[in-house]
């Protein structure tokens, strides 16, 4: 007969999935949250694994792909909120090389940076503009040589 304890922690790693896909990370820290027993979480953990139902590597791709069309963001932004989730650096470099190309940035930046600049009131005002479309382009995590090359280029955006 199954132990009661695994069969309730696995269900609920399963309803935590079934939700949306999550990392090694997120279920272990529901797990333990729920005082199951690092042992326990472990073993489940692993057969999930095996299983393919929590894969970090997919996790990242999946996530990467869904960010870039709904809220595009820089390398650097993805990068942090990726980690936060608990995928490993490695899987993030990974995943970022693979699936968001230095031109794929630029070319977000240059989009995000005209957006901004269309909703802007300087008055002509080119150094103040150019201020305010960098800062913004830093919050969406742009890094420092996009906003220049972006801000730089002949097509003035």
């Amino acid at each position: 007969m199954p132990d009661k304890n695994y069969q309730a922690a696995f269900n609920f790693a399963h309803k935590l999935l079934s939700c949306y896909p999550r990392t090694v990370y997120e279920i272990r820290s529901k797990l333990m949250k729920k005082n199951y027993g690092s042992d326990l979480v472990d073993k489940i953990i692993s057969e999930l694994i095996a299983a393919k139902q929590l894969d970090d590597q997919a996790y990242a791709a999946s996530w990467l792909e869904t960010q870039l069309q709904r809220r595009p963001c820089g390398r650097l932004l993805c990068g942090k909120k990726l980690r936060q989730r608990g995928v490993a650096v490695e899987l993030i470099t990974e995943s970022l090389d693979k699936y968001y190309p230095l031109d794929k940035e630029v070319e977000l930046a240059r989009q995000a940076a005209q957006n901004k600049k269309e909703t802007l009131s300087t008055h002509g005002n080119k150094n103040k503009s150019d201020q305010k479309i960098a800062f913004y382009l830093k919050n969406k995590g742009f890094a420092g040589d996009i906003i220049y090359q972006v801000l730089n280029e002949k097509n003035d955006i």
